[in-house]
């Protein structure tokens, strides 16, 4: 996050070396530093959230982290299917093709 301030700096300082970065806002040709939105990441820093469609009090918290601890075993899993079987997407647009697989 610094180094994106830096270069943030950097690009309110020289406009000519521009490009669209995080922390710039632009009111027409005025480039600033967006202060509040830096303000705001510093305090979230280090903050984890989970998102879920449950709503509260159906589960408890423990219970969501330990699921989303655990979902990196189903991605590691299907990464290794994928790897060990050499599988790639086929995408069939005509339907002899698909009768042939099937």
């Amino acid at each position: 996050m610094d180094k994106q301030i830096e270069n943030a700096k950097l690009i309110v300082r020289y406009p000519s070396k521009g490009k669209s970065v995080k922390f710039i806002s632009t009111r027409g040709a005025k480039i600033s530093l967006n202060e509040p939105l830096i303000e705001k990441l510093e305090k979230l820093f280090g903050i984890k959230g989970y998102y879920t469609n449950l709503k509260e009090g159906e589960i408890d918290n423990s219970t969501i982290i330990a699921g989303y601890h655990n979902l990196y075993k189903i991605e590691q899993s299907f990464r290794i299917t994928k790897n060990v079987l050499q599988t790639i997407p086929v995408f069939h647009y005509k339907e002899e093709p698909i009768n042939f697989i099937y």
